[in-house]
């Protein structure tokens, strides 16, 4: 599953929006994970060719990021700028889905699905083209209603307000602006009125951003601090070769030699592994015992952790069992049944009152 969005949102880049942070900068159109706000690809906005405005710029956008994913049946997700009737047929034709905002003046949409006139309150209309699908749905009293278009007819999740559809659509948008979040507070961005400049440190920001997300993904930290320690390690090994090469000049001060000679011999150490065995290295540390040992003698697993838990970071860890039978989420209100536990409280659990992550458990505690 990806998310396009057409702005990459660190501050220099994004052009004004409402409730964004930048107004001016470079635009970058970018294709992120939904699971883990990965960027897969992302292509630079050069403006106008030959003078004039280009036509379908959002379809062929799309078709570009999107280029080295296709005919492998993926989904994508894309705001209204994006998303038209064309290019659903198109992408359908080389075996990916689409899931999408439509904006209400496209001439081929029936004036019932943009007016709200004489419909009630959660009133739901749709209608089928082919392989393409588009909702209507009007929520609350909302002067507007929403209108999705999608290939993907496999959104099951029920609701008592909204539709399959727009619940998939609300889960799956956010991806790019994820990203954004967490890249806004710690960029390499300086002000400079150099535009290459300011490409070569958003590009460096997206390394720092995917890098981080790998981190996350492979190591499955429990701290919630994730995000700043990957950081602080990454900017120690880079540092780390010229602190060695300035500690070996004579005319530093005795105190600066001492302290730079601290910092190699404390990431020497750092970057130190314990040997599990003769012929590997650890790398993980198991979830239960959090005893280090390698791949051999473990297996990264998934685990569900509830909100609760993840609030207050529980150490009780519990393997994941099958429920046969289903019981109501105990966390919120709605009137939802699961087979879902959390790994650490044992409590049923359903959709946002969770989530997903990996974890390495050793062969011992998994027995």
């Amino acid at each position: 599953m990806f998310a396009l969005d057409g702005l990459s949102g660190h501050v220099p880049f994004r052009v004004y929006m409402k409730s964004k942070p930048g107004k001016y900068g470079v635009k970058f159109w970018c294709c992120s994970c939904v699971d883990c706000q990965y960027i897969s690809n992302f292509q630079i906005y050069t403006g106008k060719k030959g003078g004039t405005p280009e036509k379908g710029q959002g379809k062929r956008v799309v078709l570009d990021l999107l280029q080295p994913f296709l005919n492998s049946w993926r989904e994508v997700t894309t705001d209204n700028f994006f998303t038209s009737r064309e290019l659903a047929e198109d992408l359908w034709k080389q075996k990916t889905l689409i899931t999408g905002t439509l904006r209400q003046n496209k001439p081929d949409l029936p004036a019932e699905f943009v007016s709200v006139k004489g419909r009630e309150q959660n009133s739901v209309l749709v209608g089928y083209n082919n392989h393409c699908a588009v909702t209507s749905f009007v929520e609350g009293k909302k002067s507007k209603p929403v209108v999705v278009l999608t290939t993907n007819h496999e959104a099951t999740e029920k609701s008592s307000n909204k539709p399959a559809i727009v619940i998939h659509y609300n889960k799956t948008k956010g991806a790019v602006d994820t990203g954004d979040f967490v890249t806004r507070n710690t960029n390499c961005s300086r002000k400079t009125r150099v535009w290459s400049k300011k490409v070569m440190m958003e590009i460096i920001n997206i390394a720092c951003l995917n890098g981080s997300c790998v981190y996350r993904k492979v190591f499955a930290p429990e701290n919630h601090l994730w995000r700043s320690e990957f950081l602080k390690r990454l900017c120690n090994e880079l540092i780390q070769e010229n602190v060695v090469i300035r500690s070996e000049n004579r005319y530093i001060g005795s105190n600066m030699k001492k302290s730079l000679k601290d910092f190699s011999s404390q990431m020497a150490v750092y970057n130190k592994r314990d040997k599990c065995c003769s012929s590997s290295k650890s790398l993980r540390k198991c979830v239960k015992c959090k005893q280090k040992l390698c791949l051999k003698r473990g297996k990264v697993i998934k685990i569900i952790i509830c909100v609760n838990c993840r609030r207050r970071h529980s150490q009780t860890f519990r393997v994941q069992t099958v429920n046969l039978k289903r019981k109501r989420c105990e966390l919120c209100k709605r009137d939802r049944k699961t087979m879902t536990t959390c790994s650490y409280c044992a409590v049923f659990v359903y959709g946002n009152c969770s989530r997903t992550t990996q974890a390495f458990i050793c062969h011992k505690c998994k027995a």
